[in-house]
Order: structure tokens, then sequence, then C-alpha cells
């Protein structure tokens, strides 16, 4: 079976997990859903974590991304590399991935 609610009632509404839900969702197909494929994927290497930059601190070159590899002039260079890793958090993989992350935070949030 299926959950789609705690067993523990709340007397409150659940403001903030609605919020960041709408938010999740809206930036799925409004910003990442319509999107052709090259923009997409500049989205992502702008906003979302790569573990390179995470682990240097450091934004990816182009060298980096072309080679997959890590060194030299960051492609992004205003990007924080720890921003990523919040918003990475809220950038669903794909409709299945947006479906589950957000359950979870609504059965238990």
């Amino acid at each position: 079976m299926i959950p789609i609610r705690d067993v523990n009632p709340t007397r409150i509404t659940p403001v903030v997990t609605l919020i960041v839900i709408a938010a999740c969702t809206f930036v799925w197909f409004f910003i990442q859903g319509r999107q052709d494929p090259q923009e997409e994927v500049r989205f992502l290497y702008e906003w979302a974590a790569v573990g390179c930059e995470i682990t240097t601190g450091e934004p990816l070159t182009p060298v980096e991304l072309r080679d997959d590899v890590c060194h030299a002039e960051p492609t992004f260079p205003d990007k924080d590399p720890g921003i990523p890793v919040l918003v990475s958090s809220f950038l669903p993989g794909g409709t299945a991935h947006l479906t589950f992350k957000r359950w979870s935070p609504w059965i238990l949030g």
C-alpha cells in the first residue's frame, strides 16, 4: 500500500512544505522542462552541484567540462560552489524523481 499521509495527525497546515513542493514543481515544469537540451545542460552546470566543484571549491573551466577533468579558469567565474549544493536539493532529475522526491516531505512534513 502506498502511503499518502503520516499516522500522526497535524494541527497546522504545513506551509513551508507546501512552498517547497510548489517551488520544485515550478522549477521543473517552467524552467528545467521548457529548455532545449543545450540550455538545460548549461542551466544544470551553472546551478547544480558538480562533484569537482565541491571538492576543489572552484567552478569548472571549459576545458574541464570538455575533458571531464578538474583544473584552471572557471566557466562560471561568479558561481559560488556552495550554493549549488543547496540548489541541487530542489532540482529534480525527471518527472518520477520530482514525484517521489516531493512525496516524502508531503508525508513526513
